[in-house]
């Protein structure tokens, strides 16, 4: 069974103002964008930002995953903004043994597959990466925009290691180059929870 868990407004305000304050602060690396945006500023500044939200509540999600399993996990990092665009959000999930965890957020209707640029994936090195879909209203398609305020919850789909992603070739889904796999046939999430 995929874990279904609630996102609350007060997650939702606090990882808002962190997205907005991180983007509008030019203190975060941009890494792509659809094509038909980038030269339209206002349009190309509200889709990181969304991103950014959507990447920050995805991580609120696995967070509340964690404490319902009875593991006290330390958040101390996650709200912090690194100062200059060359800064990648150093927040990532670390196991008993040292290994880095990235959670991914898909939040479209259209959203079906875990996806890891090619960039980060290559140069931004994690062992284990989570899926998580946010059940996010399109407020304009056209730009790829949501609606902000309509996620509601967010479904653990599973995760996928490193190395078994390191096989499969690099796809273009219209922004770059990445690897992408089916939300549907990641590994249980629970196997992951062990290495907590």
């Amino acid at each position: 069974m995929i874990p279904r868990l609630s996102i609350t407004p007060n997650m939702k305000e606090i990882c808002w103002n962190f997205a907005v304050n991180i983007i509008r602060g030019n203190n975060q690396y941009n890494r792509i964008l659809p094509n038909e945006v980038r030269n339209d500023e206002e349009i190309a500044s509200l889709i990181r930002i969304q991103r950014t939200y959507v990447g920050k509540l995805a991580e609120c999600v696995f967070l509340q995953y964690l404490a319902n399993n009875n593991i006290n996990y330390d958040a101390g990092d996650m709200f912090c903004i690194w100062e200059g665009q060359n800064n990648v959000d150093k927040y990532d999930f670390v196991t008993r043994d040292g290994r880095r965890v990235d959670i991914k957020a898909a939040y479209r209707n259209n959203h079906y597959t875990l996806v890891i640029n090619r960039e980060q994936f290559e140069n931004d090195v994690k062992d284990f990466y989570v899926g998580i879909k946010l059940n996010a209203r399109d407020s304009d398609s056209n730009n790829k925009l949501i609606i902000p305020d309509s996620i509601t919850f967010g479904l653990i789909y599973g995760y996928a290691e490193r190395s078994f992603l390191e096989r499969l070739p690099y796809s273009n889904l219209g922004e770059s180059d990445c690897k992408k796999y089916p939300l549907n046939r990641l590994l249980d999430v629970n196997r992951l929870l062990r290495l907590f």
